[in-house]
């Protein structure tokens, strides 16, 4: 996965204060409209200069709940750090053009994270980075098990409701795109899509939709569930060759 992706945290068991069954312990329940909710876009707009990259995060539901969390505890330059350590890892040579953008609506809670980089053209030529271009999304399968050994015992808990969006914007770059076949995934713990679309002027599109579905899978389908699940892997990261055609 990515910085943009955190797991959901367990809000566990509280005693409630009022009405009846005060005796014991009830599990936390979440509004499935208020879930674990984040909308990632980025957009990478060639130049003869470099390539600028602008990225928005949106936090909703308990996704807003947690990022509000840390944005009050932890310093947003140490987040903003977080952040241009994750894409120099993707592209070394990227700079920072403006510090990290915070904005917090609380009435609607929502939450929004704003980035803006330049990886300068001579970056491209370094690592080769220009010949390995790559556009990638979180591998939301990590939410699964990796592998299940033997007949499961139990159902699989999935945890609460999570949905997940990653759209790429690139225009102007150097070479006409070839998007991959659109792909979907779907059982009864999520569903998943990806979509790629070229446009005008070296333009594309990529999208991915993630979201689940139930918060627990019966034991006797869990095995093809995290069959699926690692399967997402091969769908939320691609790369190109981007040395223009003469």
């Amino acid at each position: 996965g990515t910085l943009h992706q955190s797991v959901m945290p367990d809000l566990g068991y509280a005693l409630p204060l009022t009405g009846p069954g005060q005796s014991r312990l009830e599990q936390i329940q979440l509004d499935p409209n208020m879930g674990w909710i984040v909308s990632v876009d980025e957009t990478y707009v060639f130049s003869p200069i470099g390539v600028r990259l602008e990225v928005e995060t949106r936090f909703s539901g308990a996704a807003a709940n947690f990022y509000r969390y840390r944005a009050a505890t932890q310093p947003l330059a140490s987040i903003d750090d977080d952040y241009l350590a994750y894409y120099t890892g993707r592209y070394p040579g990227i700079r920072r053009l403006s510090p990290l953008s915070f904005q917090d609506d609380r009435a609607q809670n929502k939450v929004r994270f704003t980035e803006t980089y330049m990886i300068p053209t001579p970056a491209l030529f370094e690592n080769g980075l220009r010949e390995s271009f790559a556009f990638v999304a979180s591998d939301w399968g990590t939410y699964f098990p990796d592998a299940q050994i033997g007949p499961r015992q139990y159902p699989l808990a999935i945890g609460g409701h999570r949905r997940h969006s990653h759209n790429i914007q690139v225009r102007n770059a150097p070479i006409k795109f070839i998007t991959p076949d659109r792909h979907r995934i779907s059982n009864d713990a999520f569903l998943f899509e990806f979509e790629g679309r070229t446009g005008w002027n070296n333009s594309m599109t990529l999208n991915w939709q993630f979201r689940t579905r139930n918060e627990v899978v019966p034991r006797e389908m869990a095995k093809d569930v995290i069959r699926d699940a690692n399967r997402i892997s091969d769908y939320v990261s691609f790369t190109w060759d981007l040395t223009p055609e003469h």
